[in-house]
C-alpha cells in the first residue's frame, strides 16, 4: 500500500511538472511561432503542419494522461457549469438545425478553442513557484520584443526578412492568417501580425499595472511608470486600434470597480469625458479630413495619424459599412442573425467559423449575410452559433470570474495572488471588449493568454482556501 502511494505521488508530481513546463513552453513558443514557421518553411513545407499543430494537440493528450495517472476527478465550479450550459445549448442548436457532425466538431474546437489550457492549469495544481517562472518568462519576452520592435523601426526591410511571415497555407484551405500590408511605421515584434502584437501588449500592460498595485517602493514605481510609457508607445506603434480602446475602457472599468467612488465623482467624470470626447472627435475628424495622405479608412500601410484619426471621420464608417466591414456586422449583421433563431442560434460551426464556411454557408445565404469579415465580430459568431441563450450563459461565466478577481484585489493575500487577480480581470475585460471588433476570444494567442490566467487565478485562490464557487 505504502509503495503504491509513493508511486502515485511520483506520477502526480511528474505529470504536474510536465504540464507546467508545457504551459511555459507554449507561452514562449506562441510569441516566436511565426519566426519558427518561417525557418521551417525554408527547410521543408511538408513538416510545416506538424510544427504548427502538434504543440496544441499535445496539450489535449496531456489532459488524458493526467486524468489517468492521477486518478482524480475534475471538480466543477460555477464557471465550468456555465461553460457546460453553453456547450449543451450549442449541442441542442446543432441537433435542431444541422446534422453534420464534422461541422459541429470543428465549430466546437473553434468556439471553446483554448479552454483546454484552463483545464490543464486546474489539474496540474499550479503553485506560486510556477507563477514566478511564468512572470520571469514574460519579462524576458518583453525585453526581446522591445529589441525586435526597435529593429523594425531602424531597419524595416532587414527585420522583415526574419520576422514577417513568408509562408502561405499551412494545409490546403487553411491559411496562416498572417497576410498583411507592410508599413513603414507599425511594429509587430515576432508575432507576425500587428494585432497579435497588440494582444501580447494587452498582457504586458496589465502585468505592469498589476505590479504597480502591489509595490510600495518609490523607485520601483518610477521604473514601472517608465515601462508603462515605453509599452504605451509600442502599443501605439502596433496600430492595434481595438486593443488600445479595450485597454483604456477596461482600465476605466477596473478603476471604477476597484475603488469606492461617490455618485458625485461619477457624474463629474462622466461629463468631463463627454466634453473631452467631443473635442477629440471634432479635432481629429478635422485633421483627418485635411490630411494630404489620408485614406479615409486608416489602413495599416498609412501613417500613424491616418491610422488613428481616420476612424473619427464619418467617411471611415461609411466605407466600412458599405464594404460590409465590422460596422455592418455589428449593426445589420446582428439584426439578421436574430431574425429567425434568436434563442438557440444555428449550431456550432454554422456561422463565423472560418474552417467550416466552405462546407456549409446556408446561414449566410438564407439571411443574405456576406461572407466577408464574418469572424471579425465575435459577438456575432457567438449569437449566430448558440443564440441569445448561449450568449448569456457564456457571458455569465466571464462575469463570475471578474467578480471573483475584484474580490481578491483588496484581500490580505499574498502579492502573487493579488497580481494574478488584476491581470486576469484586465485580460478578461479587454478580451470581451475586443470581441466587438475581432475574434479575440477564440484567437490562438489571446485565447491562450485568457484561459491561462483564468486557470492560474482559480488554482491560486483555491490554494488560499477560498472557494471559487461561492
Amino acid at each position: 500500500m505504502w509503495l503504491q502511494g509513493i508511486i502515485n505521488m511520483e506520477n502526480k508530481l511528474s505529470i504536474n511538472r510536465i504540464i507546467h513546463n508545457y504551459l511555459l513552453f507554449m507561452f514562449i513558443y506562441l510569441s516566436i511561432e511565426p519566426v519558427i514557421l518561417n525557418i521551417v518553411s525554408l527547410v521543408s513545407a511538408t513538416i510545416l503542419p506538424l510544427v504548427r499543430f502538434i504543440p496544441e494537440a499535445f496539450g489535449y493528450v496531456l489532459i488524458i494522461i493526467a486524468l489517468v495517472l492521477k486518478k482524480t476527478s475534475y471538480t466543477l465550479n460555477r464557471i465550468d457549469i456555465y461553460l457546460i450550459l453553453t456547450l449543451m445549448i450549442g449541442l441542442l442548436s446543432s441537433i435542431l438545425y444541422t446534422s453534420n457532425i464534422t461541422i459541429f466538431l470543428i465549430g466546437l474546437r473553434y468556439f471553446f478553442r483554448y479552454i483546454f489550457i484552463y483545464i490543464l492549469v486546474r489539474i496540474s495544481e499550479w503553485d506560486n513557484a510556477a507563477t514566478k517562472r511564468m512572470f520571469s518568462c514574460l519579462t524576458k519576452i518583453m525585453i526581446i520584443e522591445m529589441f525586435f520592435a526597435l529593429w523594425q523601426l531602424i531597419s524595416r526591410e532587414t527585420a522583415d526578412l526574419l520576422l514577417m511571415p513568408s509562408y502561405g497555407e499551412i494545409v490546403e484551405g487553411i491559411n496562416s492568417m498572417m497576410v498583411q500590408s507592410k508599413s513603414a511605421y507599425a511594429v509587430y515584434g515576432s508575432f507576425g501580425r500587428y494585432n497579435m502584437f497588440g494582444y501580447f501588449i494587452t498582457v504586458v500592460i496589465w502585468f505592469l499595472l498589476a505590479k504597480r498595485e502591489v509595490m510600495n517602493d518609490i523607485k520601483e514605481k518610477r521604473k514601472n511608470i517608465l515601462m508603462l510609457f515605453v509599452w504605451g508607445i509600442l502599443l501605439l506603434l502596433s496600430y492595434s486600434r481595438q486593443t488600445i480602446v479595450a485597454i483604456v475602457i477596461g482600465y476605466g472599468i477596473y478603476s471604477f470597480c476597484r475603488n469606492k467612488i461617490s455618485l458625485k465623482y461619477v457624474i463629474k467624470r462622466f461629463f468631463l469625458l463627454i466634453v473631452i470626447g467631443v473635442v477629440v472627435v471634432y479635432v481629429s475628424a478635422t485633421v483627418a479630413l485635411n490630411m494630404a495622405n489620408t485614406t479615409g479608412i486608416g489602413i495599416v500601410g498609412g501613417s500613424i495619424a491616418d491610422r488613428y484619426l481616420s476612424m473619427f471621420n464619418l467617411t471611415f464608417f461609411a466605407i466600412d459599412y458599405i464594404g460590409h466591414g465590422r460596422t455592418w456586422f455589428i449593426s445589420e449583421g446582428l439584426i439578421r442573425l436574430l431574425s429567425e433563431n434568436p434563442i438557440l442560434g444555428y449550431g456550432l460551426g454554422m456561422y463565423g467559423c472560418p474552417d467550416t464556411i466552405r462546407m456549409d454557408y446556408s446561414v449566410y445565404q438564407n439571411l443574405g449575410i456576406p461572407q466577408t469579415y464574418y469572424m471579425d465580430v465575435f459577438i456575432g459568431c457567438i449569437i449566430g452559433q448558440v443564440g441569445l441563450l448561449g450568449f448569456i450563459t457564456y457571458m455569465i461565466a466571464y462575469k463570475k470570474i471578474m467578480q471573483k478577481c475584484l474580490s481578491f484585489v483588496n484581500k490580505k493575500v499574498d502579492v502573487l495572488t493579488r497580481q494574478i487577480a488584476v491581470i486576469t480581470f484586465g485580460v478578461t475585460i479587454s478580451s470581451l471588449f475586443m470581441m466587438m471588433f475581432s475574434s479575440s476570444l477564440s484567437n490562438r494567442l489571446m485565447g491562450f493568454y485568457l484561459w491561462l490566467f483564468i486557470g492560474i487565478f482559480i488554482s491560486m485562490t483555491n490554494k488560499n482556501n477560498v472557494r471559487i464557487n461561492e
